[in-house]
């Protein structure tokens, strides 16, 4: 006779239906992706605050920077801007992915009269234009049909507040991104836009930490809803109530911690004058549209459009005294001849009639003959984009031939 032996119970859960999967790493997805979205924002937030920090100190006098300053600061800007646009990418990915899992979900629990399928709870993220309402719309729905209560009428529930502020944030800071970018002209413009940039990129750091109290909550509410089915283990529920207080509140803080490193970084920046400890004349810094005659200055990486047909754009300028060793300076002005609304006439359209301009005051401006001196000489053209605000200068530089630095005032010397 075989000895008896006391079998465990079987369980009394219900199997899960066929297409229902936890959504815990999805959630979890979102809340790592996300939160690198928030911090890549708020460091990129603080990039502006230091550029136009920057660009409030420009001009002549005690204090100025240099054109490396400027261009360096620049960089960092455009550099974090762009790593702040990746990971929001990656984050709305991570939200597609979460949003199409759990409206499987509830689709496989029997919720009845859902409006869209799974396919359109992943693909409308990224369908230009519907992306604006049709995301909000599919969480709202996912956050009634998880109601863990018997209600037959969850269509007619209400969704928290949390998701419409989450959308409005998000929408906000999206409107003053486009909006913003059609203001750049000149410097005083260049600022206004940079706090225009600021505030859109601190809505969207804001709405990236809604994002992730919003997915935790309704994960949690869904997973309460299959708990009461019997299909989940209640005390395997994801988002508690310390995770919800304690995800957003470390997030926050390493946003601020990395806007506050970017700041406290580019404190060697601001404090970089351009005052020599041995008493050397001060240089300072000026756009390339604000030059004026008589101005020495130097470029790093400076291309402009010369007799050998070589092109390109510069921003920023370190203006010097003559006497001090410099590459270029201004030897004449002058405006084109379009009307306002005229259209650009095109980059090599404007080299040929500046060059030939150029060679024109030539000879007045330097006191021999171009052909007979000792210097080259190129223009500076408006770009495209300032061409479209008004800007119809074109400034005429001279430089040595052989490219040595000049080290006097070349205007009327006979070099």
């Amino acid at each position: 006779m075989l000895p008896s032996v006391d079998l465990p119970p079987p369980s009394l859960r219900p199997p899960a239906p066929p297409h229902y999967r936890p959504t815990r790493w999805q959630a979890a997805l979102v809340v790592v992706t996300s939160g690198v979205s928030a911090i890549a924002f708020a460091v990129s937030a603080a990039a502006d605050v230091n550029e136009r920090q920057v660009l409030g100190r420009l001009g002549p006098g005690p204090g100025s920077f240099t054109a490396a300053t400027v261009e360096r600061a620049d960089d960092v800007r455009v550099i974090s801007s762009g790593i702040a646009l990746g990971a929001m990418v990656v984050s709305i990915g991570a939200l597609a992915a979460w949003s199409h899992r759990l409206y499987r979900n509830v689709s496989a629990l029997g919720v009845p009269g859902l409006r869209f399928t799974a396919g359109w709870a992943a693909g409308a993220w990224f369908v230009p234009l519907l992306n604006l309402v049709r995301p909000k719309q599919i969480v709202d729905e996912l956050w009634r049909a998880s109601d863990p209560t018997e209600a037959s009428d969850w269509r007619r529930r209400p969704v928290t507040p949390l998701i419409h502020v989450w959308w409005g944030v998000w929408i906000g800071a999206l409107v003053l991104n486009v909006v913003g970018a059609q203001t750049r002209t000149d410097v005083d413009d260049l600022r206004r836009w940079l706090i225009t940039s600021t505030v859109s990129k601190l809505g969207f750091a804001v709405a990236a930490v809604l994002a992730v109290i919003v997915v935790l909550r309704t994960t949690r509410r869904h997973h309460d809803l299959a708990a009461r089915l019997g299909i989940l283990d209640s005390k395997r529920r994801t988002g508690s109530s310390a995770t919800l207080a304690i995800v957003p509140g470390v997030m926050a803080a390493m946003a601020f911690t990395g806007s506050l490193i970017v700041l406290l970084a580019s404190r060697e920046t601001h404090d970089e004058t351009t005052a020599g400890s041995d008493g050397s004349s001060q240089r300072s810094t000026k756009f390339a549209f604000a030059l004026e005659v008589a101005d020495c200055f130097d470029s790093p990486g400076l291309m402009t459009t010369t007799n050998d047909g070589e092109s390109g754009e510069i921003g920023a300028v370190d203006v010097t005294d003559c006497d001090d060793p410099h590459a270029f300076e201004v030897i004449a002005k002058f405006s084109h001849a379009a009307l306002p609304d005229a259209p650009y006439p095109g980059v090599g359209e404007l080299d040929e009639f500046g060059i030939e301009r150029c060679l024109e005051s030539f000879d007045e401006a330097i006191g021999t003959p171009f052909l007979q001196s000792s210097l080259d000489m190129a223009s500076l053209s408006p770009t495209p984009d300032s061409w479209r605000f008004g800007d119809r200068t074109i400034q005429c530089i001279a430089m040595r031939v052989d490219g040595a630095d000049l080290r006097q005032d070349v205007l009327g010397s006979g070099m």
